[in-house]
């Protein structure tokens, strides 16, 4: 077996958001309800302190940490541009299945999930809508409802911020982001859609070589076995697949496509090929500058194979649809996964105990 990844040329309609396409309100609006997805640096806010402390007060803390860095998921080293992520499409319209919006709202905190719905306005069916709110050929749609008793939290600051007028008893609040909407043709991708990546993977883990290896991985006999860990649910992914971004980019992939961490994923294959897919993002190696990487990358944790609740499922041997497989139930666990955690604006997170039944 090579131990050279097989690259190939990515050419798809893709997705992305960048913070510079954003007003004022908006910036606003992300850096408070959205805040690891605008992360740059290494303090916490003042309002994740205050969450913290109550948290703590509360007993209800049981676990903290600060990560030095930013972590990006399949990024391969501290050097990725922030830009580097795009949902990839399944036409030119720009529909993803909402795998866009599912990686934004994975970065909501845990006690606002209720206070902002994100919604994935696709054209042709938005584009008069699209237009007179965003000026762009897709967007996302903010809703932020009044809320109960008290009210929406969101709202409130908002308000109190000046960056929207007093709202009626009863009223909401809708924000327009706009999207943008691209072909991206891309030479020397791992592309893990396909089934020769697949196949190399699953050959390669068990075995590594001088630049990554995987003791615990000697048991994995399919690709679809490696699917809970190369979807783990952590914001910023793992330290496995840092090490295997790691290794891709010293074997000179440019660009990584991988299965979203967010979504019921599906790998479809007729005869073979490639035939249709659901839940899929890109990553762009192009523009990271040289990292120091490390000689040997040895990553000695034990592999990670149960999906929770979640179900993968496998196309019969024996049929035309042979290699296909689908993910079902992530998205579910995502949102009761989500009721529990609270990240601050930058690095840190905080894990609740989890919540009376």
């Amino acid at each position: 077996m090579s131990s050279t990844p097989p690259l190939t040329t990515f050419c798809q309609t893709v997705k992305f958001m960048r913070p510079s396409f954003l007003n004022d309100l908006g910036s606003a609006l992300m850096k408070r309800a959205f805040p690891m997805f605008t992360a740059k640096s290494g303090s916490a806010s003042e309002h994740t302190r205050e969450k913290l402390s109550a948290a703590r007060e509360a007993g209800i803390t049981r676990e903290t940490f600060i990560l030095d860095t930013v972590r990006r998921r399949w990024s391969g080293g501290v050097s990725l541009p922030r830009g580097s992520y795009y949902a990839v499409c399944n036409d030119e319209f720009g529909n993803d299945h909402g795998t866009l919006a599912r990686e934004l709202g994975a970065y909501i905190e845990g006690d606002d999930v209720e206070h902002v719905l994100v919604e994935d306005l696709v054209m042709p069916d938005h584009a008069e809508l699209l237009a007179s709110h965003c000026q762009a050929p897709a967007g996302l749609r903010l809703t932020l409802p009044p809320g109960e008793g008290a009210g929406n939290p969101l709202l409130i600051e908002l308000v109190a911020s000046g960056f929207i007028s007093k709202l009626e008893p009863g009223y909401g609040f809708m924000l327009y982001l706009p999207l943008d909407i691209k072909v991206m043709e891309v030479e020397g991708v791992f592309d893990l859609r396909q089934r020769e990546a697949q196949q190399w993977l699953a050959r390669f883990l068990p075995k590594g070589n001088e630049l990554f290896s995987m003791p615990h991985a000697c048991g994995l006999d399919s690709f679809a076995a490696m699917l809970p860990d190369l979807m783990a649910p952590e914001r910023g992914g793992s330290d496995l697949d840092k090490g295997l971004g790691n290794l891709l980019r010293r074997s000179g992939a440019q660009g990584l496509v991988f299965p979203s961490a967010r979504s019921d994923v599906l790998c479809e294959f007729t005869h073979g090929q490639l035939s249709d897919f659901r839940g899929w993002n890109f990553v762009d190696y192009r523009n990271a500058a040289e990292d120091k990487f490390m000689p040997k990358m040895v990553y000695l944790d034990n592999w990670f194979t149960s999906f929770g609740k979640a179900e993968i499922h496998l196309a019969p041997d024996d049929s035309p649809y042979a290699g296909s497989w689908r993910v079902e139930g992530h998205i579910a666990q995502q949102r009761r996964e989500m009721a529990r955690r609270s990240a601050d604006s930058l690095d840190t997170v905080v894990i609740l105990e989890d919540p009376s039944p």
